[in-house]
């Protein structure tokens, strides 16, 4: 079977397997299952009439609502198709010719760099750091390539790791200290608010944050993300991307989503409760170790002496009960002893863990 380089490819996959794609269990993208928020529906078949003309070019209203929920200006703030639509036009809004990136993590952060021709340096950090730089490993990083730009992912993707408070105040420190532009992608961070760098924005005219409508609101398929800087930077990203970049649906969405105050406060309890659950039955699998996130996906790794890999772990789930993990071979810094789990319903967490248990007990 095809060994794709994105969670999420359910279409394809129901092609392979002669089934019907609700028929799959997709734990391999990160999305809420306790989403959409109640009332979206409805609010987008209220809206269909609106798909008649062009979306607001300057996505007003959408800005607006992000302006309000995070109490900034509405100049420090850019809308896309997505998160990866930013990303993609970073680079050319900076006019990168040097940047480092810390990895593991999201491949397309690399692609949209080598894109445009940037020099790339790579950090690669280790399972005992969660998969997130150190300090010292930053300090060399910078003294050694000399980057007008450090790419950082807060938590970690596919780690579910953030970064730790040494780091954070490093990065805050060094704002003060160079002209080098921090980028951290934070499309994860409603899961865990308390470890964002939001507030160093406010302050400094050399970081961008990198957030995301989709993970936390469950709306993938409406492609939405913003990035949050100084009107510097903003105003440069806002000349590259296109017009009418976001749709008018995924416009209404944005502004509902952000008013779900009850739903935010619904989905951040769920998943600290089924987190320490999943990591309490995790630990009784002596195939496999674990990290622990602070996000809505875990990732595991294969003890040595576990016989099958990432790929072969994730075709038998597939296969033997439609469950889509993400094998994580392709991401640079990880090996074929890796696999990302999405955190879905209580029902669905305990069919992939007992199939992970039932699957090393057969083969031990």
């Amino acid at each position: 079977m095809t060994n794709w380089n994105h969670g999420g490819n359910i279409y394809e996959i129901s092609n392979i397997l002669q089934c019907k794609p609700e028929e799959i269990i997709d734990l391999s993208a990160s999305i809420n299952p306790l989403g959409p928020p109640e009332g979206l529906r409805e609010l987008i078949c209220e809206s269909f009439e609106k798909i008649r003309h062009y979306p607001d070019i300057r996505n007003k209203g959408l800005i607006e609502a992000i302006s309000t929920f995070y109490n900034l200006p509405e100049d420090y703030i850019v809308v896309g198709n997505g998160s990866t639509e930013i990303l993609y036009w970073i680079p050319y809004a900076l006019a990168l010719e040097r940047a480092a990136i810390v990895v593991p993590t999201f491949s397309e952060y690399i692609r949209a760099l080598e894109n445009k021709g940037v020099i790339l340096r790579t950090l690669v950090t280790s399972w005992e750091n969660g998969f997130q730089p150190t300090v010292y490993q930053l300090e060399a990083l910078i003294q050694s390539g000399s980057p007008e730009a450090v790419f950082l992912t807060n938590p970690g993707s596919p780690s579910g790791v953030p970064l730790s408070s040494e780091v954070r105040e490093f990065v805050g420190e060094n704002l003060g200290k160079s002209n080098i532009i921090w980028v951290i992608d934070e499309v994860f961070i409603d899961f865990c608010e308390e470890y964002s760098l939001l507030q160093l924005v406010k302050s400094s005219k050399n970081i961008a944050i990198i957030r995301s409508l989709t993970k936390f609101y469950a709306l993938p398929g409406l492609r939405l993300g913003y990035l949050i800087a100084h009107p510097l930077l903003t105003k440069r990203l806002k000349s590259f991307i296109p017009p009418w970049s976001v749709n008018v649906l995924a416009q209404e969405a944005g502004v509902y989503c952000l008013s779900q105050k009850s739903f935010i406060e619904k989905t951040i309890r769920f998943f600290k409760e089924e987190r320490d659950r999943i990591f309490g039955i995790l630990k009784n699998n002596s195939s496999l170790d674990f990290l622990p996130s602070v996000a809505n996906y875990i990732l595991l790794r294969f003890e040595d002496n576990f016989p099958l890999t990432a790929y072969e772990v994730q075709n038998k789930l597939l296969s033997e009960n439609k469950i889509l993990i993400r094998n994580c071979d392709n991401f640079k810094g990880l090996s074929d002893r890796f696999i990302r789990v999405a955190i879905a319903s209580q029902e669905v967490n305990n069919l992939w863990t007992e199939a992970l248990n039932n699957l090393s007990l057969k083969l031990a």
